[in-house]
């Protein structure tokens, strides 16, 4: 699954802004680096982030998150405008990696809130909104194509009205959503979602990228995820649920251990009672022995 970087498509690695006559047309579900918007003006699609289809009409503001796995597929006449922006152009103060954009507060940076809640609540502009919405990407598209000593400060400046005016609607819902911790509750949905696949594939090799595409996620995103849920890696989770289920085969069935290690991924016999008495300070046959001596 591709992964974008601002770089490769403007000459900023900071900050775009394209309508639909120059934005690229992206038919597969994808991911970024960097935070992307997209106002639609004219026209209804559906936007699918996560593994959740959402609806996107005229007025719609669509927020992506980076390394969230996405896609819009624009409908035919559709007007639109992307914005792609980085998250230390936006808010150059706060000292963050791209992946832990979901634990800033909103009072700090409300700005960050639709990135964060993109999944539960529809952003939508009408009226005097949707048209001082579509003025400030005019005059951040008018700043961007020759910029100057103050282009920067006033891009970011359009830009973060245009998010507020975003959010401004919302702010009842967004923070009873933060004071819920929604976002920790949608990682921890994530999370389960990755045990039940690891269960359910104990038998055979996976990797962080299957169990990326069962959780709907992009692999950068789910490390990032597992790291911040259990404190351990992917191959740290896999590797003690594989001993966890081989120790409930050893001790509750009279299977051999070469069916054993090979029901939780092992073709190697050897390794797997290596690893086995790494966790548990003993072998898979001493263990079993012990169980019998009693």
């Amino acid at each position: 699954m591709n992964v974008f970087r601002l770089e490769e498509l403007t000459a900023w690695s900071d900050f775009s802004i394209r309508d639909q006559t120059h934005a690229s047309r992206q038919l597969e579900p994808h991911r970024h680096e960097y935070l992307q918007i997209q106002l639609n003006l004219l026209g209804e699609t559906r936007h699918w982030l996560n593994g959740v289809s959402l609806p996107v009409g005229p007025g719609t503001l669509s927020f992506v998150a980076p390394y969230r796995v996405h896609l819009i597929p624009h409908a035919p006449g559709g007007r639109y405008l992307v914005i792609n922006v980085t998250h230390r152009f936006l808010r150059p103060d706060l000292q963050l990696d791209a992946l832990d954009l979901d634990d800033v507060s909103l009072e700090i940076a409300p700005e960050l809130a639709p990135f964060v809640y993109q999944d539960d609540v529809h952003f939508e502009l009408s009226g005097a909104r949707l048209d001082e919405a579509h003025q400030l990407c005019r005059q951040m598209a008018l700043e961007n194509q020759s910029r100057t000593l103050c282009s920067v400060s006033r891009i970011r400046s359009l830009l973060t009205l245009l998010l507020l005016s975003a959010v401004a609607p919302y702010e009842a819902r967004l923070a009873e959503l933060q004071k819920r911790q929604v976002h920790v509750t949608r990682r921890r949905q994530w999370l389960q979602r990755v045990i039940v696949f690891m269960r359910e594939n104990l038998h055979r090799q996976i990797f962080l990228a299957d169990a990326a595409q069962a959780a709907h996620l992009s692999p950068t995103y789910l490390s990032n995820v597992l790291k911040k849920e259990t404190g351990k890696t992917f191959i740290e989770m896999l590797t003690e649920r594989r001993m966890e289920k081989a120790r409930e085969l050893l001790l509750c069935t009279s299977i051999r251990m070469t069916e054993i290690a090979e029901a939780v991924g092992f073709e190697d016999e050897a390794y797997f009672a290596r690893r086995f008495k790494q966790r548990y300070g003993k072998t898979p046959t001493e263990m079993r022995s012990a169980l019998f001596s009693r």
